[in-house]
């Protein structure tokens, strides 16, 4: 039950990120310009499974990234632009990740 309004906010920062990335991938589209893309590899310090897929499913769920894998505590993203992968290890995601697992 402690978890509930962590997950509430984890729910609404998620609808804002992926407003936010579609609004990037739109502009990366009508710009013209040739997207770059990355694979990024990072390591995150949760501690649980659900965790992990959580954080994942949003990085998936997130326009522009995709999570290709997660190896123990390192994830490899595939990012359409390599600026869309910029602090993806330190997100809201992984510090809302860290207060649920507590």
């Amino acid at each position: 039950i402690r978890r509930i309004p962590y997950g509430i906010a984890y729910a609404a920062v998620l609808f804002w990120e992926i407003v936010k990335a579609n609004c990037a991938v739109v502009r990366v589209i009508l710009s013209g310009r040739k997207p770059d893309p990355a694979i990024v590899v990072f390591s995150v310090p949760l501690q649980t499974e659900w965790a992990k897929v959580l954080l994942a499913n949003a990085i998936t769920l997130t326009p522009g990234t995709i999570t290709v894998s997660v190896e123990g505590d390192r994830f490899r993203v595939h990012a359409l632009c390599s600026d869309f992968a910029d602090g993806i290890d330190s997100s809201v995601f992984v510090s809302l990740l860290k207060k649920m697992e507590k």
